[in-house]
């Protein structure tokens, strides 16, 4: 006669816990405090950038911008640059975008003052909602905390 060996027991489910586990959070510590000091509502017709030293801020491209600030394709972006929409604010403020290598036929890229004036022009002509404005200067008003341009109070 053999002997009836037991099944081990079934093993319990853990229930999922809710909060954050406690090394993610050494990693990630998101004070409400800290994240309400930067991410601050903006008023569209005050400058973000435009008169403040961004030399030390990253440049983007056509692509970059197309899709990340404006949450576009960059063929409707070049389409509108083509049809001169994006050359002049309603001031008459001539946008001067940088060009790598050739001066004329070179790459874009786009400053951070170029894309706050860009996403106003565009609201402007009616080619992108005020919703996506505030989505726009809201980026630029936060890479340029990221790097030290504006000062987190």
């Amino acid at each position: 006669m053999t002997d009836l060996v037991e099944a081990p027991p079934k093993k319990e489910r853990k229930k999922i816990e809710k909060e954050i586990p406690q090394d993610i959070q050494i990693r990630l510590p998101l004070d409400p405090n800290s994240v309400a000091a930067i991410v601050v509502p903006l008023n569209p017709s005050l400058p973000v950038v435009t008169e403040l030293d961004i030399s030390n801020c990253p440049t983007f491209s056509t692509q970059e911008v197309a899709s990340v600030f404006f949450q576009r394709s960059a063929a409707w972006f070049r389409w509108i640059d083509r049809r001169g929409l994006l050359d002049r604010d309603s001031l008459g403020r001539t946008v001067k975008v940088m060009r790598l290598n050739d001066p004329t036929n070179g790459m874009k890229r786009y400053s951070l003052a170029d894309i706050e004036m860009t996403a106003r022009i565009l609201h402007q002509n009616g080619m992108i909602s005020s919703s996506k404005l505030t989505i726009a200067l809201q980026l630029v008003h936060l890479i340029a905390i990221g790097y030290g341009v504006i000062p987190v109070k």
